[in-house]
């Protein structure tokens, strides 16, 4: 199927939608282009696929980013708004601290991730999921590997692991003294 855009939307213009206004916010992170659209009026904050209210999204590099979406998530959070409309699952309010929650789940999720590599055994991505997904379902297993694979990568971003030359960058390596200990998320 082939689509053609009428209009390529860009971070802080207007989308008018008959008489109404809204806000075009580019949010990077659960996906390079995903934009999210704040009516500025009704705080209604239309959140695609950022926020699901209860659940987490799936982070699936190389398009997905986990600190770009750390950081659009802590910029959604300053619009302040009132409700959230997600693409999927129902309408929330007090979208901050829904926000606020995730953000939190993701830094309890990288401290499991950093306490499995604590040993100082070099992990697959799979040895990782594994040890931090207890009793997932097996259908599911592939998201979290993506979850523990934009984790790993926000984390050798940040010089906390890296990964061996052995398993195609798939085996993970805690990098001694690198500060794991802090909460850097």
């Amino acid at each position: 199927m082939e689509f053609r855009a009428d209009e390529f939307l860009a971070d802080g213009d207007v989308f008018r939608a008959g008489e109404i206004e809204l806000l075009v916010m580019h949010t990077p992170g659960h996906a390079i282009d995903h934009l999210c659209f704040l009516d500025p009026i009704s705080r209604w904050f239309f959140v695609g696929d950022q926020l699901m209210g209860g659940a987490t999204v799936v982070i699936a590099p190389p398009d997905g980013n986990l600190i770009e979406y750390l950081s659009s998530l802590r910029r959604m959070a300053a619009a302040e708004a009132r409700y959230a409309a997600p693409a999927h699952g129902a309408v929330f309010g007090d979208p901050v601290v829904e926000i606020e929650a995730v953000i939190k789940h993701r830094q309890a999720r990288e401290e499991e991730i950093l306490a499995v590599l604590r040993d100082g055994r070099a992990r697959r991505v799979d040895e990782v999921v594994m040890a931090v997904y207890r009793g997932l379902p097996s259908a599911l297993l592939p998201y979290a590997a993506q979850s523990v694979h934009a984790h790993l990568l926000k984390l050798l971003h940040e010089g906390r692991v890296r990964p061996t030359s052995a398993g195609g960058g798939n085996i993970w390596r805690l990098i001694p003294g690198s500060g794991i200990d802090s909460r850097n998320s």
